[in-house]
């Protein structure tokens, strides 16, 4: 089976691709720690021109027959799900990417092909019945063609999305102009709340809102985007 770190490095490097024959401009990834990212949500942002673009969580599929699952929520809080929908509240595009290959061979066979065997999620289109926190699994049943996510009790999804729909999202963000100092705000603001709901000191509140800021300030000084 591929590791998750897999999944993140191919369909990183094609999108980047991607990108650049979509929009002739050069986007460049950027990402959080393992620590920063149990705070902030996600795996990879993008970038382009200087505009806060898009933020992507891979995970990898775990296959049993005809059912394929992606489990959510598997950080120490539990909380990743709703860090999501929090930063996609504040108008960044934001999705999930659900692999449709499991296998090395897999991965080889659909070389220049990952995109479209990607499924892409919205964190809103994913309403898990008990919440956005604790454990929850996405599946997918090959044979009937039926999403749905289950934490335990089953709710059934719409259809996935296609990579345009990352696309699109990140056209509108180039649009509204969406600067890395916004980009910058954004974040801290959701460190700072996954930091208060982990501890009460405000002390300490205030030194990983600092931690966040100085995060993406070494990004914005190391690489013109």
């Amino acid at each position: 089976m591929l590791s998750e770190k897999s999944v993140e490095l191919n369909l990183t490097a094609e999108l980047l691709n991607f990108l650049w024959t979509v929009t002739g401009s050069t986007h460049t990834a950027i990402g959080p720690s393992q620590a920063e990212e149990s705070k902030l949500g996600f795996d990879v942002s993008f970038h382009g021109s200087g505009v806060a673009a898009a933020l992507v969580q891979y995970k990898r599929a775990y296959v049993d027959g005809a059912i394929w699952t992606w489990r959510l929520n598997r950080t120490k809080k539990q909380d990743q799900h709703q860090l999501l929908q929090i930063l996609e509240s504040l108008g960044y595009p934001v999705v999930y990417a659900f692999p449709l290959f499991a296998t090395p061979g897999e991965l080889v066979a659909l070389r220049r092909k990952l995109l479209r065997a990607t499924a892409w999620y919205p964190p809103s289109a994913i309403k898990p019945p008990g919440g956005p926190t604790g454990h929850h699994e996405v599946s997918f049943d090959t044979a009937t063609g039926t999403w749905w996510v289950a934490s335990p009790d089953r709710v059934e999804l719409s259809a996935p999305h296609s990579v345009e729909f990352l696309i699109n999202g990140l056209q509108r963000a180039a649009q509204q102009r969406m600067s890395i100092e916004e980009f910058a705000g954004s974040i801290n603001q959701v460190m700072s709340a996954a930091t208060e709901r982990a501890v009460s000191s405000e002390e300490t509140n205030a030194n990983d809102n600092m931690q966040g800021q100085a995060l993406l300030i070494r990004a914005s000084e190391q690489m013109p985007l």
